[in-house]
């Protein structure tokens, strides 16, 4: 009986022992890609959006800031605004008619 515990005990150390190597191994992993993803990470980079003749779809320029008659008072524009109130307006109509 004693033999059978031993090999219990030493097959839950190896276990778990190579689970925390591997979790260890893949957070330095994420982390180095991380990093080295930050070193090119430039300032000028597009996050998002698509170009259509040197805009961004959002309304921004290609070099990140907004134009200045394209925003509104707290930086949005009124055309996310329409599209966020029509969105709500339909998304309620939607709810209360179930």
């Amino acid at each position: 009986m004693p033999d059978l515990i031993s090999q219990a005990l030493n097959l839950v150390l190896y276990g778990m022992g190579s689970v925390f190597l591997f979790l260890t191994v893949l957070v330095g992993c994420t982390m180095l890609m991380s990093y080295l993803l930050g070193l090119t990470n430039t300032s000028d980079t597009l996050s998002s959006g698509t170009l259509s003749s040197g805009t961004l779809s959002s309304g921004a320029s290609p070099s990140g800031a907004m134009p200045e008659a394209a925003s509104g008072a707290d930086g949005v524009s009124p055309q996310v605004v329409a599209a966020i109130s029509a969105a709500v307006k339909r998304y309620r109509m939607g709810r209360s008619k179930q």
